[in-house]
C-alpha cells in the first residue's frame, strides 16, 4: 500500500510540473510572438521590450523546468537517496566518529575518560597509548565506583607470543617483555589507587583489533597486516548501534575464555 501511494504521489507531482512546464513555455511563446508583431507596438517600444523580455523569460524558464524534470531532477534525487542511505546504515551500525587513528587528537579523550565510570582496554599493550593517557587513566581511577578490565595477551602462551611477535616484527622476548610491563603498569596504578577496582585479564589468541570502552561509548582501532608502525583507520561508535554490541560481546567472550591474572583492589 505504501509503495502504490508513493507511485501516486509521484506520478502526481511529476504531472504537476509538467503542467507548469507548458504553461511557461506557452506563456512565453505567445508573448514573444505578440512582442513580434511591430505594428501592435507604434509608439510603445518600451512595453514592446518588457513583453519580449517576459515572454523569453517565460519560454526559458520551461524549458529550463523540463530539462530539470527530465534529467537533472532525478540524479539529484538518485544522489541523495545514496546518501541517505548511507547515513542510515552508519547510524544503525552506530558510528559517530572515523579517524585516520586512534593517535588522532581528533577523539576527544578527556570527554570520553571524564564520563566514565567502566573502562575496558583490549589490546597487546599499547604502550605509547598508555604513556600519553597516564594523567586520563589517574583520574579516571580517582573516581568512587572506577572500574578498569584490562584484556591482553597472554605472555605465558607461546602461540600468542608468536603471533605478537610475527605482527610487530620483534623477536618473541621483546614481545614477551613488552606485554609483561603493560601488566606491572596496571599494577602500579593499583597501588596508587586502592579504591578503584581493577582486573587484568590474559587472552589466549592475539587480538585481531584493539578496543577503549567507556561505558556506552567505544574507540575501535583496525590492525594492520603491514610489520610497520602505521596510523590504522579508527572508529568511535554508541552504545545504540550494531558495531557496539558486536564489540561488547567480544570482550565478554575473550574474557571467558580468558584466565584472570590479577583481580586488584578488591
Amino acid at each position: 500500500m505504501q509503495k502504490k501511494n508513493l507511485a501516486l504521489l509521484i506520478e502526481r507531482v511529476n504531472l504537476r510540473t509538467a503542467l507548469v512546464s507548458l504553461i511557461l513555455f506557452f506563456s512565453g511563446f505567445l508573448l514573444m510572438l505578440w512582442a513580434a508583431n511591430d505594428a501592435l507596438w507604434v509608439g510603445k517600444a518600451t512595453w514592446k521590450n518588457l513583453t519580449e523580455s517576459m515572454g523569453s523569460l517565460l519560454f526559458g524558464t520551461g524549458l529550463v523546468t523540463v530539462a530539470w524534470d527530465l534529467f537533472g531532477k532525478r540524479a539529484f534525487a538518485e544522489e541523495l537517496l545514496s546518501k541517505a542511505s548511507i547515513s542510515h546504515e552508519l547510524i544503525k551500525a552506530g558510528i559517530v566518529q572515523v579517524t585516520p587513528s586512534f593517535q588522532s587528537r581528533d577523539i576527544d579523550w578527556d570527554e570520553l575518560f571524564k564520563k566514565a565510570v567502566k573502562v575496558d582496554l583490549l589490546f597487546a599493550g599499547s604502550s605509547t597509548w598508555r604513556n600519553q593517557h597516564f594523567s586520563h587513566l589517574e583520574n579516571f581511577l580517582d573516581k568512587k565506583d572506577a572500574r578498569l578490565r584490562v584484556l591482553l595477551p597472554d605472555p605465558q602462551n607461546p602461540y600468542v607470543i608468536t603471533e605478537i611477535a610475527h605482527r610487530t616484527d620483534k623477536k618473541k622476548d621483546v614481545a614477551e617483555a613488552g606485554i609483561n610491563k603493560a601488566i606491572d603498569f596496571f599494577c602500579n596504578l593499583s597501588s596508587r589507587h586502592p579504591n578503584a577496582q581493577i582486573q587484568i585479564w590474559l587472552m589466549k589468541q592475539a587480538p585481531l583489533f584493539s578496543v577503549f570502552r567507556f561505558d556506552n561509548r567505544a574507540v575501535v582501532a583496525l590492525y594492520t597486516h603491514r610489520r610497520r608502525l602505521i596510523g590504522v583507520p579508527t572508529v568511535v561508535c554508541v552504545e545504540e548501534g550494531e558495531l557496539f554490541q558486536y564489540v561488547i560481546d567480544e570482550i565478554e567472550e575473550l574474557v571467558a575464555q580468558g584466565n584472570l591474572s590479577r583481580e586488584l583492589n578488591i
